[in-house]
């Protein structure tokens, strides 16, 4: 078993090598354990002579085995790994690029100045030709029919954002329409919006486009510091009025939320607040890291201690409205070896046409951009341009190729975090511990702990 960074019983071997199953893990609570076995989806609670009794019987000691009332093929098939997800332990096969799902990044211009924006929207204006959007939609479109899928996705985004170039995103979904209807191929759409809509283009998102997700930090003071519109004023009245006309249809989105030090201490009334106002079943709350545009304002992130408090408080008055809240990190119900599809699968292009993986690096001059661009659209002969050795190591950005988690016990739930934050700390000349690590661990142990609650509120014993 592992306890490498718990404490607790024995778990290693007299040299000190991790024991045989690796991905057992032990956790304290209270006087007692809980067993953590990820792979199996499985946790209990035990006391230290269980505990002891499972690690010597793994071990193949006989007499816990016969303590146990276990013969080594019954403990084996407690603790092991099942079949249907040894292949997490195994290379990741790369297959062909021929991508049937596509995020276009329409432009990177933007109506709002947001105070932590990792893509400087606005900054830099730039617009994908209309050309060359309706030639990327051809090409996934030709792969969709030639794998017989029958379902095409497309992820419609701004590096700044989609109501700052209008016209693009309306005739891009126009096209995608034209084009995907005579061959009867399902279409999902989504969108990343920053809510600041007028009603007529509200109602256009209503119609055209599957679900989105809106960004919106809080209350008109909290949202307002660091969302403000372009050349300063608020942003909240315009953003608050596209989540009330959106109730009203009925339209489903999520809400996306930044926390920064400023608004840390308040998350509970964040929280409240959209149960109250908003009809949004999912609320997803994400720590400000500091890249793009925060480096020059100083703004700053929350410290790891205090947003691991307020978010268990605010997840509590999320529940109590019957709502959902989420964090990145913490994800019992995910067994994985990435994060996400940024380790390779995600094909996004940016308005001037490079190929990323990752929604957070879309500039050129990104120094995160040697790892996360992959190839570019060529407009001259209308195929993608791919560098193939990019894009192999980018499907080595797992787990498997992070030893720093050996030994964390919810490295198959988090997968080992977002590659480009755990690329950037990591690039910290520092033997201090992430604090994204540290909030992963505490919220996934949460819910541990919450999975392990009986309906009369006690914990399961073993």
């Amino acid at each position: 078993m592992n306890n490498r960074s718990s404490g607790g019983p024995r778990s290693r071997d007299k040299a000190g090598k991790s024991a045989p199953f690796d991905d057992v893990f032990i956790l304290p609570y209270g006087r007692r354990y809980i067993v953590y076995l990820p792979l199996r989806r499985a946790s209990f609670v035990a006391n230290a002579n269980l505990v002891n009794l499972l690690v010597s019987a793994r071990r193949g000691n006989k007499a816990a085995l016969k303590t146990l009332g276990f013969d080594e093929n019954s403990i084996r098939a407690l603790f092991d790994a099942p079949e249907q997800y040894r292949h997490l332990a195994k290379p990741r096969e790369i297959p062909p690029f021929r991508p049937t799902s596509i995020s276009l990044f329409l432009t990177s211009r933007c109506t709002l100045r947001c105070t932590y924006c990792y893509a400087e929207g606005g900054d830099r204006p730039f617009d994908m030709p209309r050309p060359m959007a309706q030639s990327i939609l051809d090409l996934v479109l030709k792969n969709v029919l030639a794998s017989g899928s029958g379902t095409m996705e497309v992820n419609f985004h701004g590096g700044g954002d989609l109501g700052a170039s209008w016209p693009l995103f309306v005739q891009a979904r126009d096209y995608l329409r034209t084009i995907t209807t005579p061959p009867g191929v399902k279409v999902r759409t989504s969108a990343g919006l920053n809510g600041y809509l007028n009603d007529k283009q509200r109602k256009w998102v209503s119609e055209n486009i599957d679900i989105s997700t809106i960004s919106i930090d809080g209350p008109a003071a909290i949202h307002d510091l660091h969302r403000p519109i372009a050349g300063g004023g608020a942003s909240f009245p315009v953003v608050a009025e596209t989540l009330r006309y959106f109730d009203k249809a009925g339209y489903p989105y999520g809400i996306r939320t930044t926390i920064t030090g400023d608004s840390v201490g308040r998350m509970e009334e964040i929280v409240d607040y959209f149960c109250r106002t908003f009809a949004s079943r999912n609320i997803k709350i994400e720590p400000m890291f500091n890249r793009g545009r925060s480096v020059k304002t100083g703004v700053h992130p929350p410290k790891a201690a205090d947003f691991i408090r307020h978010f268990r408080r605010a997840n509590k008055v999320a529940r109590k409205w019957g709502r959902e809240l989420i964090y990145s990190g913490a994800r019992l119900d995910a067994v994985s070896c990435v994060f996400c599809q940024a380790s390779g699968d995600t094909c996004a292009v940016t308005p001037e046409g490079w190929v990323t993986s990752c929604y957070e690096v879309l500039s050129a001059d990104d120094p995160m951009a040697k790892t996360f661009f992959y190839g570019r659209f060529d407009m001259e002969k209308k195929r993608f341009v791919i560098d193939e050795g990019r894009r192999k190591a980018l499907y080595g950005l797992n787990l498997l190729n992070k030893p720093q988690c050996r030994g964390c016990f919810c490295k198959w739930n988090c997968a080992g975090d977002c590659p480009v934050k755990s690329i950037h700390a990591a690039s910290q000349s520092s033997d201090i511990e992430p604090d994204r690590c540290r909030i992963n661990r505490e919220l996934t142990r949460d819910q541990i702990i919450e999975a392990l609650r009986a309906p009369d509120g006690s914990a399961s014993n073993v």
